[in-house]
């Protein structure tokens, strides 16, 4: 939790030195990809202390995307609908979270772990995209207070 904390503490400190929409969008992507790359690299290498080191890199690269993505999509929303975009971010991230687990769980019952971290970066990589292509559709049109 601590890589976490600290990667949103770069990310804030990033965000205010690249201070336009489309150089958060190229960090965030830059993030995403990495976190994509951090989890192929653990499917395809797993030793235990590299492991342990990339894990600890995932969740610090985690901390600084999450921050920028954040940052975005306030920047996005218009100011009476930021209350109920969260509410609709936090229910899509639990029931995400819920089915991936139920599908992990069956895939991990017939492919490993190794195959699993693949799937989920090639999931993490199609749901980067449709994100990126959203953030670079709307760059400029952010609704400012």
């Amino acid at each position: 939790m601590a890589a976490v904390v600290l990667g949103s503490v770069v990310s804030g400190k990033l965000s205010l030195t690249v201070n336009t929409e489309q150089g958060r969008i190229r960090v965030y992507l830059a993030a995403r990809l990495a976190l994509a790359f951090i989890m192929i690299t653990e499917a395809l290498w797993l030793r235990l202390p590299v492991f342990c080191l990339l894990y600890t890199l995932y969740y610090l690269v985690m901390g600084c995307q999450d921050t920028m993505d954040a940052v975005l999509l306030q920047s996005n929303a218009r100011d009476e609908m930021r209350g109920t975009l969260m509410s609709v971010q936090s229910f899509a991230l639990r029931l995400g979270g819920l089915v991936s687990q139920l599908l992990s769980a069956a895939v991990l019952a017939f492919l490993g772990i190794p195959v699993l971290w693949l799937l989920l970066a090639a999931v993490f990589l199609l749901g980067s995209g449709f994100c990126g292509i959203y953030y670079q559709s709307q760059a400029g049109n952010a609704h400012k207070k």
